[in-house]
């Protein structure tokens, strides 16, 4: 998991939702010193983390940060919260697009079908 997130909310949200039981690695903006959709956002994680882009699902509700990770090889996909504003006026299609959490699912079963 990865996120734009500010210190003071981060850990205080992550326990409430119970959100660490589902990741094995959590990596946050403020910690790496960068934030979506800076390239070195995504390079830190993709060290760190050792995980090969082609290999790696990434879920946002913004374009501009998708864009960035399609660029690394990664399959994207919108999570679109029909949000209209600016951030979303971009040049830019998904390899997916959702409009609730529940149909990643469907999404993870296709692409492994695929391999």
């Amino acid at each position: 998991m990865a996120s734009n997130h500010l210190p003071v909310f981060f850990e205080k949200e992550l326990a409430l939702l119970k959100v660490p039981k589902y990741f094995t690695a959590i990596y946050v903006s403020y910690k790496l010193k960068t934030h979506k959709p800076q390239k070195e956002f995504f390079e830190k994680i993709l060290e760190r983390s050792g995980v090969n882009p082609k290999e790696a699902l990434f879920v946002d509700d913004t374009k501009p940060n998708l864009k960035t990770a399609k660029e690394f090889g990664m399959t994207t996909v919108w999570f679109n919260t029909q949000d209209n504003g600016k951030r979303n006026r971009v040049d830019f299609k998904a390899d997916y697009e959702i409009k609730n959490l529940g149909e990643l699912i469907g999404i993870f079963y296709h692409l492994e079908k695929k391999r």
